[in-house]
C-alpha cells in the first residue's frame, strides 16, 4: 500500500528501544518517515503500527490507539498489550507467535488480510484484517508496519448469514416442537458462540413466575426466580421481565452499570457476561429469549434483526409441529375408539388388531420406510378390521365353519371399513389398507381381486401381518397354531400370495426376537 524502502536509514536504536517514552522523539517520527506522509498517517482510519525485530510496538498512530480502546502511551514499548487479547474467527486466541507483525518479521514476508478479533473485556469486541509491510532500513530488516482496516460490520454479518445456515439445517431435523426449542439455545450457543441462552416462559400462575424452559451454555447462571414479571419486584425490572411485559425486543448494552441490573450485577460479573438481548415469541405460550455476551454493546441492530427472524422462524415451525402433535394425538384418539368398538363385539378377537399394527410397523422399519410413513402403517394395522363392526357377533364368533352367505358377509367387512375411516377423514393410506389387506398378489383375494402393483404397500405389509397375527393366536374355529406355522405360511404364498420383500422382512423381525406387546 505504500513504499516501506527509507534513503537515509533512521538510528537503529530508536527501532530497538523498549523503554521509549512518548516525549523522548516527536510523535510519529518513525511511522511518518516509513510512510512518506504525515498527513495521510493522522487522517486515515486505518490503524497503522510499527513493530520492532522483537515485536515491540515503536510508533502508531491514533486510528491504531482506537482499536485497541487506549492511550499511545499504553502502547509503546510493548510485546504485549494489557487486558487484549487477539483471536481467531473462531474464537480461539492468536498465539504471540501468529500474531500478524511477528510472524511477517520472523518468516521475512508479507502477510495480506488476516482476520483479527481484539478482544478486550467490557468492551466491544472489534474485528480488523491485517496486512503488513516490511521495514527495510538500508538493506537491513528493521521492522513491521501492520494496517489494520476495521472489518466488524462485514464479520457479524457472516456471523448471521453462519448461524442462519446451521438454524435452517438443524430445523429440518427436528420433529417435536421442545427439541427445537432446545437446539435453538444450542446452535445460538455452539454456532453463534455466545457464552449463554436460554429461554423463559410465562407459566401464567398469576404470581408473576417465569420458568427457565430451554438453556445451553454456561447454564450455573440460571436459578429459580431468576426474573419475576412483577415490576415491583427486584428481579422484576430486567430485560426479560421488560420484553415479556413490553413484547418488543430488550437490548442490555452494559449489564455492569445501569440501576435495572442490580439484582443480578454480583453474578453478571462472577460470570463475566456485559451484554444481553432479550426477544419475545410465541408457539401455544409466550416466551423470551435471551442472549449474553462477554462483550459490552454487542448486538447492533443487523444482529439482532437476523437473530429475531432465525427466533420467529423457530418459534414458526414449533407452532406447526406442536399443532400436528395435537392432531396426530386427535387422530390416534379415533383410531383406538374405532379399534376398540370392533373388538367389543368379537372377544376372541380382542387385541388382533393392535397386534397387526405392532407387527407392521416392525417390517415397515425394517423396510426402510421412514418414521412418519411406519406411524401411519401402524395407525392402519389398529383398524383394519374396523368394518366387522357391520358384521353379525354371532357370525364373528362361531366354533363352525362358515356358510357361503355368511363368508360374503365377512368379505364386504373391507369395504364396510374403508367407508367408515373415509367418512371420519382419516388419511388415504389407512382407507386404502381397511380396503386392500385381503387382496393377493395373484388376483385371488378380496373385495376387488386386484394383483401385483394394484395393491399398496402399506396394504401388503398389514396383510402379512394380519395372517401371521391370527394364526399364532386362538379362534374360535381352531387352536393357535403357533410361529412357525404362521412363518411357513406366508413364505409358502411368497411372490404369490404375499410380496417377498414384505415377507422376508417380517422373518427378520421374528429371528431378531421381535415380540407382541399386547
Amino acid at each position: 500500500m505504500f513504499s516501506t524502502r527509507l534513503e537515509t536509514p533512521l538510528p537503529k536504536r530508536a527501532y530497538v528501544s523498549k523503554s521509549l517514552e512518548v516525549n523522548e522523539a516527536p510523535p510519529l517520527q518513525l511511522l511518518r518517515a516509513a510512510v512518506s506522509s504525515s498527513d495521510f498517517v493522522e487522517a486515515t482510519s486505518i490503524g497503522l503500527v510499527m513493530y520492532d525485530e522483537s515485536g515491540s510496538i515503536i510508533d502508531c498512530n491514533d486510528a491504531a490507539t482506537s482499536y485497541f480502546q487506549c492511550a499511545r502511551s499504553d502502547l509503546l514499548g510493548r510485546l504485549i498489550i494489557p487486558g487484549v487479547r487477539l483471536q481467531n474467527k473462531d474464537g480461539t486466541q492468536i498465539s504471540n507467535d501468529e500474531r500478524p507483525g511477528i510472524k511477517s518479521f520472523r518468516e521475512q514476508r508479507v502477510l495480506k488480510d488476516v482476520l483479527v478479533g481484539i478482544d478486550i473485556p467490557s468492551k466491544p469486541l472489534r474485528w480488523a484484517r491485517v496486512s503488513t509491510n516490511l521495514v527495510d532500513l538500508g538493506g537491513e530488516l528493521q521492522g513491521v508496519i501492520a494496517n489494520l482496516v476495521d472489518c466488524t460490520s462485514e464479520i457479524e454479518l457472516s456471523k448471521i448469514l453462519e448461524l442462519g445456515a446451521s438454524m435452517l439445517g438443524e430445523i429440518e431435523t427436528v420433529n417435536d416442537p421442545s427439541e427445537l426449542l432446545q437446539k435453538l439455545c444450542d446452535v445460538l450457543v455452539v454456532n453463534g458462540r455466545y457464552p449463554l441462552a436460554w429461554i423463559a416462559t410465562d407459566v401464567e400462575d398469576g404470581r408473576g413466575t417465569v420458568e427457565v424452559s430451554y438453556s445451553a451454555g454456561v447454564v450455573g447462571y440460571l436459578h429459580d426466580g431468576i426474573v419475576s414479571l412483577l415490576p415491583s419486584e427486584p428481579n422484576g425490572i430486567g430485560p426479560v421481565a421488560k420484553c415479556f411485559r413490553t413484547q418488543e425486543v430488550v437490548i442490555a448494552g452494559d449489564l455492569l452499570n445501569g440501576e435495572s441490573y442490580k439484582f443480578w450485577r454480583e453474578q453478571v460479573q462472577e460470570f463475566g457476561f456485559s451484554s444481553a438481548v432479550s426477544i419475545p415469541f410465541h408457539t401455544t405460550r409466550s416466551h423470551v429469549l435471551t442472549i449474553y455476551d462477554r462483550h459490552t454493546i454487542a448486538f447492533d441492530q443487523a444482529i439482532i434483526t437476523g437473530i429475531v427472524e432465525m427466533t420467529n422462524t423457530f418459534a414458526q415451525r414449533a407452532q406447526i409441529l406442536a399443532t400436528l402433535a395435537r392432531v396426530k394425538s386427535s387422530l390416534e384418539g379415533t383410531i383406538a375408539s374405532l379399534g376398540q368398538l370392533t373388538e367389543e363385539r368379537d372377544r376372541y378377537t380382542e387385541g388382533h388388531q393392535t397386534r397387526v399394527g405392532e407387527l407392521s410397523a416392525a417390517i415397515a422399519r425394517t423396510l426402510e420406510f421412514d418414521s412418519e410413513a411406519v406411524d401411519t402403517i401402524r395407525l392402519a394395522g389398529d383398524v383394519h378390521d374396523v368394518g366387522k363392526i357391520s358384521v353379525p357377533a354371532e357370525i364373528l364368533t362361531r366354533p363352525g365353519k362358515l356358510g357361503a352367505l355368511e363368508f360374503e358377509l365377512i368379505k364386504r367387512h373391507c369395504e364396510v371399513g374403508a367407508n367408515i375411516l373415509q367418512k371420519a377423514s382419516l388419511p388415504k393410506v389407512i382407507v386404502e389398507v381397511a380396503l386392500q389387506h385381503h387382496e393377493r398378489l395373484d388376483g385371488s383375494g378380496y373385495p376387488h381381486g386386484l394383483s401385483g402393483d394394484q395393491i399398496g404397500m402399506p396394504a401388503r405389509i398389514v396383510a402379512v401381518a394380519d395372517v401371521v397375527e391370527a394364526m399364532m393366536h386362538y379362534r374360535p374355529y381352531r387352536q393357535a397354531l403357533g410361529l412357525e406355522a404362521a412363518l411357513t405360511e406366508v413364505t409358502r404364498g411368497s411372490g404369490t400370495l404375499f410380496d417377498v420383500n414384505v415377507v422376508a422382512a417380517c422373518i427378520a423381525q421374528f429371528e431378531a426376537g421381535f415380540e407382541f406387546e399386547s
